[in-house]
């Protein structure tokens, strides 16, 4: 419990401190650049599909995607396999502003790496693996 102990308060701070840089993006919340991302990631998606991806009940995200759809940044479009359905994607607007985003956040980090010692950041290097099967698991 000891490495947990210290990890965590580690891994949220670093969280924080990752989602405070997003300086353009104010009006959007952690969970609509979160949906955003996995729409970037994943390729258009049913609703339902996209908010079991996030772990939120399907109007909840219905709600989100109204409010990132009313900014232009995601659209729906028919399913080909469901008239019933459609299916939501990033807009031309929401990847750049998604990638601005993203590009403002690595150069946030990048910063702090780069005061680190080169043993440092290869250790850290050497994490990220081990971070990702964590997360994933």
């Amino acid at each position: 419990m000891e490495l947990a102990g210290e990890l965590r308060p580690a891994v949220f701070r670093l969280a924080r401190h990752l989602r405070q840089a997003r300086a353009d993006t104010e009006e959007l919340t952690p969970s609509q650049l979160s949906a955003m991302g996995v729409l970037a990631r994943e390729g258009e998606l049913q609703i339902g599909e996209l908010a079991a991806q996030e772990q939120v009940r399907a109007p909840s995200m219905t709600r989100l995607v109204d409010h990132l759809e009313a900014r232009g940044l995601v659209r729906r479009s028919p399913s080909p396999t469901d008239r019933r359905a459609c299916l939501l994607g990033l807009t031309e607007q929401g990847m750049e502003l998604l990638e601005a985003n993203r590009e403002r956040r690595n150069q946030w980090l990048a910063a702090r790496l780069e005061k680190l010692t080169e043993a440092e950041r290869q250790t850290l290097h050497a994490a990220v693996p081990i971070l990702l099967k964590i997360a994933e698991s």
